[in-house]
């Protein structure tokens, strides 16, 4: 029970930080938030594990970097975590929280977020696409030197139930969204 209030917390704060996104108002120079947040997100699907400062045997499954996308009423939330600790949320409406990696909170839940993908890659799908989720649900694409693995879309609420074969992977991200926003007082 007490998992699903933190998940319920956490998702409110998503739903606030995208609410308040829409209310600002962008230069006639920038660029939509929109074309902002899939910049963000699509430089990890092209991040090698040396540009992070770490080595790997090549074509080796040991995860780096794992995404977590998403769907929510209005646009979508992409958690992302590396393997030394970078932990960031971007929203497609605008704004998010950059600069985990400067907090050992978000460092440590951010790390485990990754290493605990790790056993799930057996049950993922190499991929070279990465659309989003749609609507309510979630979709987490893990990196490696070998590709990038995906699972199927699932809907957030069978997730958070934890009855879901992903739901440690789940709520492993639900812990860094935690770290970040106990880290900006949200």
């Amino acid at each position: 029970m007490q998992n699903k209030k933190v998940i319920f917390a956490n998702l409110l704060v998503i739903l606030s930080i995208l609410a308040c996104q829409n209310t600002l108002v962008a230069s006639k120079d920038s660029p939509p938030p929109e074309e902002v947040y899939l910049g963000l997100r699509n430089i990890w699907f092209t991040t090698k594990p040396e540009e992070l400062g770490i080595t790997f045997e090549p074509e080796s499954k040991v995860p780096y970097a794992i995404l977590m996308d998403m769907g929510i009423d209005g646009g979508t939330v992409t958690i992302v975590s590396s393997i030394i600790g970078d932990g960031s949320m971007y929203t497609s409406t605008g704004g998010g929280v950059i600069g985990g990696i400067d907090h050992e909170n978000v460092r440590k839940a951010s790390i485990d977020f990754v290493k605990i993908s790790g056993a799930f890659i057996n049950k993922m799908n190499l991929t070279t696409e990465f659309p989003l989720p749609s609507g309510n649900s979630i979709k987490f694409y893990v990196i490696t030197p070998g590709g990038i693995y995906t699972t199927e879309e699932v809907d957030a609420d069978v997730l958070a139930s934890g009855n879901h074969e992903l739901s440690p992977l789940f709520l492993a991200g639900n812990d860094v969204i935690t770290e970040l926003r106990i880290t900006t007082g949200q």
